[in-house]
């Protein structure tokens, strides 16, 4: 088992042809300062034309900016048992052959190589089909032989979910005898609800090891938290969690949220929690995670342990002033004037405006007690919910501010200004104590006043007429 911190990789699968999404992606490793990716290498894509130029085009290119970890996976459907990827092959020596091809055109790009992905859970690999895993046993270890004429090492791919049985299973019908890793995948928070933490799981496979006096590492092929329902600081949180696994490598599932258009090897949507597992959503929007990654490193994620832990000073049961979006310029000096007269204060929000946690920081350090920090988002109705419970006053100061989303996106301007807003409104009207509630807004919803009569005064402007209607642009 490692004794050291592991090596943190990230993963990211590219879709056919895809050269668009594989310039973003160098961009974001080199911003993540990321050494380590675990990408697909798609048999059936392989099987095509224009899949061989895609292979021959991929590799070369991460390959100049990252030590890639390819993984080879997919049957072609042509040639499978029955037509999809998942699928056994009908002839497992092809396999092999498609093996030794990748590694006689590309093995001086990679050290270690990946066999299959998920291969106990059927979207991946159709073990139905496959019930003694004869097939899977003969085109995996075939494949593993050619792998060490290469002298390269050899991955098996991770569980998923974490089965010792499976693993032990596998070293039953001798298939482990040239593997030198064994991966396993794990969710916690988002699949994974009945979790005991990443030292049980491996645990449970050091096990296995030990008792077939196997020498095999330990690696986490795949770990990661979706935020679909907006919560960016758990994803930080099990981030920090498995970078100190006792295993020896950790690859983060990933990049850039999927692609809403497109479907997921399971089908369109049947599953919006696959959608929202990336570092970057779907509108280009960087995530707590990734703007902390990029902005001071993996190193030291765990100065902002108040992000993913509970940060709460305020005495029990004691209620406080709650300030929505309370870590931007407004609410950051609010919550201090406050605090300094001596109120109980809670803040909410999510960090998504770049480097708006050290104006928290900030708080933290200046006044030390009387302050609960809550990173949520104002669009997650039951973390609104429980916070308004326990205010005794509220300043709603939440909100998506940049005129260019409101264009772009205008959705997600909606759901975070007015379902947010009514959010907020609905949480107030629930409780038995109805705090009350100050709504901010900006000068920006009166337009440029420019017909208006302005006059100045020692620290504001006055504007002669005191009405502004509709009409105003």
């Amino acid at each position: 088992m490692a004794s050291n911190k592991p090596i943190l990789g990230i993963l990211e699968w590219f879709h056919l042809g895809d050269k668009e999404q594989v310039e973003k992606a160098i961009r974001q490793i080199n911003d993540l300062n990321i050494q380590e990716l675990r990408t697909g290498v798609s048999w059936a894509d392989y099987h095509t034309k224009e899949g061989k130029k895609w292979i021959g085009w991929l590799i070369p290119k991460l390959s100049e900016h990252v030590q890639i970890l390819p993984c080879l996976l997919y049957t072609p459907p042509s040639i499978g048992v029955e037509p999809k990827t998942s699928a056994p092959p009908k002839y497992p020596e092809y396999f092999a052959d498609f093996t030794d091809e990748i590694l006689n055109n590309y093995g001086d790009y990679f050290e270690w190589v990946e066999l299959w992905n998920e291969p106990n859970n059927t979207s991946e690999y159709d073990y139905k089909l496959d019930p003694e895993w004869t097939i899977f046993n003969e085109f995996i270890g075939g494949a593993a032989k050619v792998i060490k004429k290469y002298n390269k090492k050899i991955l098996l791919g991770g569980m998923s979910p974490v089965d010792p049985g499976w693993l032990d299973f596998m070293y039953q019908i001798g298939l482990m005898y040239d593997i030198d890793a064994v991966g396993i995948h794990g969710f916690p928070g988002t699949f994974d609800f009945h979790w005991n933490g990443w030292d049980s799981a491996v645990e449970q496979i050091q096990a296995v090891i030990d008792y077939q006096k196997g020498d095999q590492q330990i690696w986490i092929t795949e770990a990661g938290y979706s935020t679909w329902q907006q919560n960016e600081s758990r994803q930080v949180k099990e981030f920090v969690d498995v970078s100190k696994a006792p295993v020896d490598r950790v690859y983060w599932y990933c990049l850039n949220d999927l692609n809403p258009q497109k479907s997921t090897v399971d089908g369109f949507h049947v599953d919006d929690r696959e959608y929202h597992f990336g570092l970057v959503n779907s509108n280009g929007n960087q995530k707590l995670l990734y703007r902390l990654l990029s902005e001071y490193g993996q190193d030291k994620l765990e100065h902002f342990s108040w992000i993913t832990k509970s940060y709460d000073t305020i005495p029990s049961g004691e209620k406080s002033i709650l300030i929505t979006g309370g870590a931007g310029f407004i609410g950051t000096n609010l919550a201090d004037r406050l605090l300094s007269e001596g109120h109980f204060v809670t803040i909410y929000d999510n960090l998504q405006r770049p480097r708006v946690e050290a104006n928290l920081d900030w708080l933290r350090k200046k006044h030390g007690k009387n302050l609960k920090i809550i990173i949520a988002d104002i669009r997650n109705k039951y973390h609104v919910q429980k916070a308004v419970n326990e205010a005794s006053f509220i300043y709603h100061f939440a909100a998506q501010v940049a005129v260019t989303t409101s264009y772009n996106y205008p959705i997600e301007d909606f759901n975070v200004n007015a379902r947010g807003t009514l959010n907020v409104l609905e949480a107030i009207r629930s409780t038995s104590h109805r705090p009350p509630v100050v709504f901010t807004s900006t000068n920006k919803v009166y337009g440029e006043l420019s017909d208006k009569e302005l006059t100045a005064d020692s620290d504001r402007y006055i504007m002669k007429e005191k009405e502004v209607d509709e009409s105003q642009n």
